[in-house]
């Protein structure tokens, strides 16, 4: 005789368990396009670079330090301190070298490690939140799809590893409002750790960890102890150890801060001009804004009890580390040397309030049918589908096999003609990537005036030992020492090397520095 109780439980098993193969795939999905481009090459960025260069100083030498010479602009031959960025991400990359020894792939390997990372902390995050598959599932595609994401993906930078860390501090500190396990909250300070070592506004994690603290009944004192050790102690070590060896914590970010006029204003506009915008005039970004804050904060009003009650919840959580990430960065971005915020910079905040505004549709259509859940995540999935911000995912089947940039053909060449065989330096263009190579300091020429004079062509070869320069095809370091070097008697060998689409001057073999 059939039971219909099992019947309705078995379908519902049969339903659980397909759903979670669909959420594995689309997670394996996921994880695979985003890793996929790094096939063909990986991005290095200047601070890429010196996260690179570092990590293969510090395995060489025993200590930080970079060659090319940012943020300093100095033109003699000197190394130069690295200070400007914590350590952690350099010391995340010393395995991958070891194991890997040629810097472009062992920083490919290691930032596809960082990719499974993010993936696999929105997992234990979703689930930590009580999601449901088809909204974790929309989760998963936002982040594929997003351009924020494939640009992050593309290019050996800090914020994927930083995401992933700081979503963990928050998925451990959910749990653990739920339960009182001492070891949440280990797990989160170590992972704090992590992301405060990775990025200075790790710092802004603390606001994890405030709510939580507040709730406790016992260890109270121990526990915020705890959470401020693990978000500040990196930032103050490491601007510790640089102002006891350079005398400042900064050689760059308190040179000065940018105009008020660029800074004031730049990420609202960033959110109604670029990423929540739609296509053509920027009203609906506002519209799009609107629902974004209504979904964040309506399940507040929804909920029944006092308002530290309603606060005290995942989502008063997710909120507040929304809000302290957002204005944090924004307040940094007003006082010291920053790039104008974007969406790397604001990417930690964008994947904050993307979780919280999922989790505020989630909060507010629990015990509602299910056809209505699934109704209220199509206008979420039709702003991906129409945003300005979204892009088409590149695809795995048409990624190139990955090969090392011709430039370091290039300067293997160089090495082996000898041109480095007693030189103390060289000049060069603004690509940073010529120091993971050249191993010798790289004096960027940030003012290309200086190459029309001839008279300062010739202090910059008299500046070390058989200094030379190194520059790109097309740049205008190149045609300004080109025209700099027709007008004067200077008398340099040229070689050029199509494939890299590098030109090298050098000093003629007889000469050690011109007369």
């Amino acid at each position: 005789m059939l039971r219909p109780p099992a019947v309705d439980g078995g379908r519902s098993s049969v339903e659980h368990r397909m759903m979670s193969w669909i959420e594995a795939l689309v997670v394996l999905l996921g994880v695979i396009t985003a890793i996929s481009p790094l096939r063909s090459g990986i991005e290095l960025s200047p601070d890429s670079v010196n996260f690179v260069v570092a990590a293969q100083n510090l395995m060489e030498h025993g200590r930080f330090f970079v060659f090319s010479n940012w943020p300093s602009h100095s033109l003699l031959p000197v190394l130069e301190p690295f200070t400007d960025f914590p350590p952690g991400y350099s010391l995340y990359l010393l395995p991958f070298l070891l194991v890997f020894k040629e810097p472009f792939l062992a920083a490919a390997v290691a930032h596809a490690v960082t990719i499974v990372a993010l993936f696999s902390a929105l997992v234990f995050l979703f689930r930590s939140l009580g999601w449901p598959p088809f909204l974790r599932i929309t989760g998963y595609l936002v982040v594929s799809v997003f351009s924020t994401y494939p640009i992050l993906f593309a290019h050996y930078w800090t914020e994927p590893l930083f995401i992933a860390s700081t979503l963990m501090v928050g998925a451990c500190m959910i749990r653990s409002c739920r339960t009182d396990k001492r070891s949440l909250w280990y797990w989160a300070a170590a992972f704090a750790f992590m992301a405060s070592s990775l990025k200075i506004i790790g710092a802004f994690n603390l606001a994890w960890f405030v709510i939580p603290v507040l709730r406790s009944h016992h260890g109270r004192r121990s526990r915020s102890v705890l959470a401020i050790a693990a978000c500040s102690a990196p930032s103050i070590l490491w601007f510790g150890r640089n102002l006891f060896q350079y005398g400042t914590i900064s050689h760059s970010h308190l040179l000065r801060a940018l105009d008020l006029n660029d800074t004031l204003l730049r990420p609202l506009n960033f959110l109604t001009d670029e990423l929540l915008r739609i296509s053509g005039p920027v009203w609906p970004s506002f519209v799009v804004l609107a629902g974004v804050v209504t979904c964040i904060v309506l399940p507040f009003w929804t909920r029944t009890g006092p308002w530290t009650e309603r606060i005290a919840t995942a989502q008063g959580l997710l909120v507040l580390a929304v809000c302290v990430h957002f204005v944090g960065i924004w307040a940094l971005s007003l006082v010291t040397f920053f790039s104008l915020l974007d969406d790397r910079l604001l990417s930690p905040s964008i994947t904050l309030g993307m979780i919280a505004t999922l989790n505020g549709i989630h909060l507010v259509t629990q015990g509602r049918p299910r056809a209505v859940r699934i109704a209220l995540l199509v206008p979420p999935l039709l702003f991906l589908l129409n945003a300005h911000h979204t892009t088409r995912p590149p695809s795995p089947i048409n990624s190139r096999t990955f090969t090392i940039p011709p430039e370091a053909m290039a300067w293997d060449d160089i090495r082996m003609r000898g041109v480095l065989d007693g030189a103390s330096h060289f000049y060069s263009d603004r690509d940073f990537r010529h120091q993971l190579y050249a191993r010798i300091p790289q004096r960027i020429l940030w003012d290309t005036t200086i190459l029309g004079d001839e008279q300062r062509i010739h202090d910059l070869l008299r500046t070390g030992d058989r200094p030379f320069f190194v520059m790109h095809e097309g740049s205008d370091e190149l045609q300004a020492l080109d025209s700099g070097l027709a007008r004067s008697g200077i008398e340099l060998e040229r070689t050029t090397y199509p494939d890299a689409g590098l030109v090298v001057y050098t000093l003629p073999p007889s000469d050690h520095r011109p007369q």
